[in-house]
């Protein structure tokens, strides 16, 4: 079976655009001869040299925000089916609010915005063949392909608690976010790691931990900005490798509490 690609806007009816696969161009707007950008990540690597260094030396590698490059047709059977084909299109996207760039029926997405509006020329006026071509360049801030998010099993008790079903089928780190609800002092095994994290203040009400780093670590039900003055610069750095199942992590707390795990698929391709 092949693969579809579809865009859904950000007006109001959240329209859906096929652009690529069975249902292409059902709407009118269809995606021609090419797309930059789409299929795999923008990662580089770094290196440094000295001056009479032969060769380099590897150092990093840094994954910056995906830019897609699409060559989009518009048509419609008459001028004024044309026309108003164009202003739905473009009245789907925005620079400041995110669309979201669907795979195989939003199996994978990614949300994006436009970068910059075309400049494209009229090689053929659009009302001689009602058609016309953009060479759109879009934008995602996060660079991966979404897959959504899978809760793991609650537990609930006091002490060690282990979480089980910790699995990551996708081809990209994943961070965890851990979930409760009381505890008292709770402390989060960092990843598949030996490292412990103690949350530095007891919890009593509901929380969430982001263990991405990039991410504010700490959250409670009560909304309190507890992240800059609890956590103190206190961050995960053990991420669920790609490969892994049927793993466990463990939540210690000093007073009964509900754990979870939620774990959020994301992925370098937008099928494969």
């Amino acid at each position: 079976m092949g693969h579809d690609l579809a865009y859904r806007g950000v007006d109001e009816a959240q329209s859906l655009w096929h652009l690529y696969g069975t249902k292409a161009a059902a709407e009118n707007v269809g995606l021609l001869d090419h797309a930059k950008g789409l299929y795999l990540p923008p990662g580089k690597l770094i290196m440094s040299k000295g001056a009479y260094q032969v060769g380099a030396t590897p150092r990093k590698t840094v994954e910056d925000e995906r830019v897609v490059e699409m060559l989009i047709g518009t048509r419609g059977a008459t001028s004024r089916i044309h026309d108003r084909v164009e202003s739905d299109w473009w009245g789907s996207w925005s620079m400041l609010e995110p669309g979201r760039l669907e795979a195989d029926g939003g199996e994978r997405w990614l949300d994006v915005r436009i970068l910059e509006w075309p400049d494209d020329p009229w090689t053929i006026h659009p009302e001689v063949n009602h058609f016309m071509s953009h060479d759109m360049r879009i934008v995602a801030c996060n660079p991966a392909w979404q897959g959504g998010m899978r809760p793991s099993i609650e537990v609930t008790g006091t002490g060690v608690l282990t979480i089980p079903g910790i699995t990551n089928l996708t081809d990209r780190d994943m961070w965890l976010n851990v979930v409760g609800t009381g505890g008292g002092t709770v402390k989060i095994q960092d990843g598949l790691s030996s490292r412990i994290i103690t949350i530095p203040q007891p919890l009593t009400e509901g929380w969430k931990v982001y263990t991405d780093p990039q991410q504010r670590t700490l959250e409670v039900d009560s909304g309190l900005p507890l992240w800059p003055d609890i956590m103190r610069g206190i961050t995960f750095r053990s991420p669920i490798p790609p490969g892994t199942e049927n793993a466990s992590i463990t939540v210690q707390v000093s007073s009964t509490a509900t754990v979870r795990a939620e774990m959020i698929d994301q992925y370098s391709r937008p099928w494969g």
